[in-house]
């Protein structure tokens, strides 16, 4: 993979880009000009001055446009496994992926803390990757960087933050973005990092979040927002709302209900914890042993509580403050 990235870079000069997650920098190399540009708006905000030996760096090319394929897989097509790993490099050193709808290989060397990522045509990647683009790679990535990858979403307020995970359909963007709206910042949709510890901390990993085209009949505020109104969800870019990594106070785990309005009950670290895991493997998240002991660890430290989301927005904002505002 390192060899044909640097066949691929002499057809076609990488675009270098810098950005930081947590206080770890991250290079991003993308050799095909056309795909940068969609991957890049992901990640704007966090660009930061380029550093000398950065902790991990991305390499991406497009193997039609570059006539450089990645090279034959060493293993044979037994161990492709239905999620898309690799029997064998699921863990370990060298880790691997395929996404056959995709028809993109990815592979991440822990040791030297560099993945490559070859897409057949630039053309088979999805409107949602532009939103989060190498998300395996960096929740691989953060088992080494001592980070807690979560499914979830986040949102500040004076730096501190409300983490509001759970599955897929659990109201986690819904929730974030109609704080947005009211005036909170922006930490994160769907996918976070945070450090743990005495006061954990989430940190942004992109700038850019989703919603459901029939959301904005309630929160007509983040129409100024969409960037893309043609997707099937609508992508959000709440620039002028980015915040900072911010001190976690609060894990409230979702789940939406037909009534108006909502409500909060406090639930215990392992009720919050066997939630949490479960949701992170039905998003293929997976954890490592180092990240499930660093989730319990935070848990342990900040409120949690399950909420029952209503359809009102106000009310859900209204919740969000309350919570925060009752912390000791």
């Amino acid at each position: 993979m390192l060899a044909a990235f640097e066949r691929a870079a002499v057809l076609h000069a990488p675009i270098e880009r810098h950005i930081r997650i947590a206080d770890h920098a991250i290079e991003l190399q993308i050799s095909a000009p056309v795909l940068a540009e969609r991957l890049w708006p992901a990640f704007a905000g966090l660009e930061v001055p380029a550093a000398e030996f950065p902790d991990l760096t991305i390499s991406c090319w497009d193997a039609n446009a570059a006539g450089v394929s990645a090279p034959r897989a060493p293993f044979s097509i037994r161990e492709f496994l239905p999620n898309g790993t690799v029997r064998g490099h699921a863990e370990g050193r060298i880790r691997v992926t395929y996404d056959a709808w995709i028809r993109m290989i990815t592979v991440y060397d822990r040791d030297r803390r560099h993945a490559w990522v070859c897409v057949a045509d630039q053309g088979s990647v999805p409107k949602w990757f532009e939103r989060a683009p190498f998300r395996t790679i960096l929740r691989w990535w953060a088992d080494d960087a001592a980070l807690v990858p979560m499914h979830a979403s986040a949102v500040a307020r004076n730096g501190e933050a409300i983490v509001v995970a759970g599955a897929s359909g659990s109201g986690k963007s819904t929730t974030g973005l109609a704080c947005v709206a009211a005036g909170w910042e922006f930490i994160a949709d769907d996918f976070c990092m945070i450090t743990s510890g005495a006061e954990p901390t989430v940190h942004p990993v992109y700038c850019l979040a989703k919603i459901e085209p029939d959301a904005l009949d309630r929160l007509p505020s983040l129409a100024r927002f969409v960037v893309d109104p043609d997707s099937e969800q609508l992508v959000v870019n709440p620039a002028s709302r980015l915040g900072q990594s911010a001190r976690v106070r609060a894990v409230l785990l979702g789940r939406i209900t037909a009534s108006v309005s909502t409500s909060v009950t406090p639930i215990d670290t392992n009720t919050a914890f066997r939630t949490l895991v479960q949701a992170s493997v039905l998003e293929g998240l997976g954890a490592g042993t180092q990240t499930l002991a660093a989730l319990a660890a935070l848990l342990r430290t900040v409120v949690c509580a399950q909420v029952e989301l209503g359809s009102d927005p106000d009310r859900v904002v209204d919740m969000m403050q309350t919570v925060l505002d009752g912390l000791p």
